[in-house]
Parts: C-alpha cells; sequence; structure tokens
C-alpha cells in the first residue's frame, strides 16, 4: 500500500496541474502582448500598400475590425481612400508607430475606427492616447482633420452597451474642445427603433458585421470624408495649436 506521504504527494500533484496549466497560458497571452510592436503593424500596413495608390493628400482609414475592404464599399469611387489595419491595433499603438502608420502617408484625412478593445482601460488614459496624436500630427506640422468613429454597440456584448455609450460620449465631448478633431457615433445607423442593434448587421455571431452591416459603416464613413471634404482648410498656424 501507498504510505501517506506519497498520497498526499500525488494529491498536491493532481490538484495544481489546472493551476499550473493556467499560469502557463497566462503567461503565453502576456508573451503575445509583450511581443507586439510597430514592426507588427508595420509590416501589416505594408503588405497592403501599392506605391501607385499611396499618394499625398489622400483619405486614410484605420481600423481594428477585420474583414473590411474599402474596394468593395465603392462609397465615392475614390482609389486614393486608404484602409489599414489590424486587430490588435489600439489608439496607443497608433499614437506611438505615428511615424509609419499616419505620417508615411500624409493624408488630409485621418479615419481611426474604435472598438470596444479601446476602452479597456480608464477613461483618463483612453483621452491621453488621443491626445497623444493629435500631438504627433502638431509635432510633423500634418494640416489634416482627424475623425474617431466610435466603438460599436453589438449583441454579443450587450453588457458593455453602457460602458461603450459613455466612452464615446466622453470622446465626442473631448473632440469639440479641439481644433480640426471630430467624432462620429455610428451606433444610430446600426440600431433598431428599440435602440438595441440589429441583429442583421451582426451576423453570424452577433458581433462580426454583415455584409450589410460593413456596408453601413462604409456609408458612416463616406460621408464623414464628404463632410470634411467641402468645409474650407483653415491655414496650418490652427494646427499648431494641438500642442
Amino acid at each position: 500500500m501507498l504510505s501517506n506521504k506519497v498520497i498526499m504527494w500525488i494529491s498536491i500533484v493532481i490538484l495544481s496541474t489546472p493551476l499550473l496549466a493556467l499560469t502557463l497560458r497566462l503567461s503565453h497571452i502576456s508573451i503575445d502582448n509583450d511581443e507586439l510592436s510597430c514592426n507588427t503593424f508595420n509590416e501589416a500596413f505594408e503588405e497592403h500598400d501599392d506605391i501607385n495608390s499611396v499618394r499625398q493628400g489622400s483619405a486614410l482609414i484605420i481600423s481594428p475590425i477585420q474583414g473590411l475592404d474599402w474596394r468593395q464599399g465603392a462609397i465615392m469611387g475614390d482609389d486614393g481612400t486608404l484602409l489599414r489595419g489590424h486587430h490588435q491595433l489600439t489608439p496607443a499603438w497608433i499614437g506611438e508607430c505615428f511615424t509609419r502608420l499616419v505620417g508615411h502617408y500624409q493624408p488630409h484625412h485621418l479615419l481611426i475606427v474604435l472598438n470596444s478593445a479601446s476602452f479597456e482601460q480608464s477613461n483618463a488614459r483612453l483621452l491621453t492616447d488621443l491626445d497623444f496624436i493629435v500631438h504627433e500630427r502638431a509635432r510633423y506640422k500634418l494640416p489634416m482633420t482627424i475623425s474617431f468613429v466610435g466603438a460599436l454597440k453589438t449583441l454579443a456584448e450587450k453588457n458593455k452597451s453602457n460602458a461603450i455609450e459613455s466612452n464615446n460620449q466622453a470622446i465626442k465631448l473631448w473632440a469639440s474642445e479641439r481644433p480640426n478633431v471630430r467624432f462620429v457615433d455610428p451606433n444610430p445607423r446600426f440600431a433598431n427603433i428599440y435602440r438595441d442593434p440589429k441583429p442583421t448587421l451582426f451576423w453570424p455571431d452577433g458581433q462580426t458585421l454583415s455584409g450589410r452591416g460593413k456596408q453601413v459603416l462604409y456609408s458612416i464613413i463616406s460621408e464623414e470624408i464628404e463632410a470634411t471634404s467641402v468645409e474650407p482648410w483653415l491655414d496650418e498656424l490652427s494646427f499648431n495649436h494641438d500642442e
């Protein structure tokens, strides 16, 4: 028969195995996050760069939402509109990697699409990250408008709806206090009469944009690009006040 001491050690090993597995998983997630760098996003952007289509003065859309293709949207018929993104891209990384992700293209209009992952930190930290993007615009003397497209409420994340609404409103107020910075809330166009997300726009998992959902987002972005294109250009001095 096994001694009590041996039985005790076997029990400890068995009970600690799930904890060890969880620890290893958390360590792996941490390592993955630590391995993110500007090169991660630079390479993702470069995969879609075509020297013939990248020209100064384009509208640049940066989005963490996967599966978008501006060319399929065919809203404006303008091949100078650029869409770049990565599913792990956040405002903090856009600011950190601004030289390549934004400055390289020298757009006249930068549109940054936000998602709920952008709100996994405090309002103050998020607004600090957005402020840094505006600061980099001034540092590189880029006379461009910056538009932030708010995060979408989805069926799969209904528990986050209040937080998304609160953060979107905070960004709207923040943007209104800064020159040449705009905010667009996409949620009214995605909601039904009860202000809930329309199921047909999020398919099949209640979070991924369906074909119709993508078209609605393309339309919102297109209207924002058109709205700024008809506004009179402000002189460069107005952008220097960002600092």
